[in-house]
């Protein structure tokens, strides 16, 4: 009986699949962040609503300048998103349904909250979020009200 030596042996593919797009950037976003509430921020950002904020400020060229660097981004411009929210016309995006970016809206103004300091109406943002989303977003964010 012979034993080939040089055979090439095939692994198995990967049962991992690749975390979402969101989650990854919310990764490399984290690496450089000591600041809890930003921490909390940049989380609430990267795994609710699918990550949208994180991966259309990584795409959007009207959002550029958010995410630093773009390619791998490593620091966020808080102070250019309160800007933004002041005038949330900007944020609009054509390939959402009406009223889609409502809870969107009320997602990034809390986590703007978080990472400045800024007051946001939470009303506002139990009103337009659905039931399992303001849960899950509660549960985000209640972490860093113990470094507040």
């Amino acid at each position: 009986m012979t034993i080939e030596v040089d055979a090439v042996v095939e692994e198995p593919p990967s049962r991992r699949r690749p975390p979402p797009e969101g989650v990854r950037i919310a990764r490399q976003l984290l690496a450089g962040v000591g600041n809890y509430q930003m921490r909390r921020a940049i989380i609430l950002l990267g795994h609710c609503q699918d990550g949208y904020w994180l991966c259309r400020f990584s795409r959007d060229p009207a959002l550029a300048g958010i995410l630093e660097p773009a390619g791998h981004p490593t620091s966020m411009d808080w102070d250019q998103i309160v800007e933004l929210l002041r005038t949330p016309e900007v944020l609009k995006d054509d390939g959402l349904e009406p009223g889609a970016l409502d809870p969107l809206l009320a997602l990034l103004e809390i986590a703007a909250s978080l990472g400045t300091g800024r007051p946001v109406d939470l009303r506002r943002a139990a009103s337009v979020l659905s039931a399992p989303e303001w849960r899950d977003l509660l549960g985000r964010i209640e972490p860093a009200a113990d470094f507040a």
